[in-house]
């Protein structure tokens, strides 16, 4: 029976590391109900190596967000995906 060892860090989370090496998910993060979540497929395909995934996907986005350096969500957003 195989083990998972990926360590997935959502945003806005600040966690510490723990893989010997990391992935930043860049790239889209829109759903739709009929599509496959690309992220989560990578995720379960690397669960078996020591690596952090970071994932910028919230399911907690709210389309009527602003996209503002303003906007504390917007800015916290950008901020984690900078780091």
């Amino acid at each position: 029976m195989s083990r998972r060892r990926v360590q997935v860090i959502y945003a806005p989370l600040q966690e510490s590391p723990c893989g010997l090496q990391s992935i930043f998910l860049a790239g889209t993060t829109t759903n739709t109900a009929d599509s496959t979540d690309w992220r989560e497929t990578l995720s379960l395909l690397l669960a078996e190596r020591p690596i952090t995934i970071y994932n910028p996907y919230r399911a907690d986005w709210d389309s009527t967000w602003h996209e503002d350096a303003g906007f504390a969500p917007f800015r916290e957003q950008v901020e984690w995906e900078l780091d």
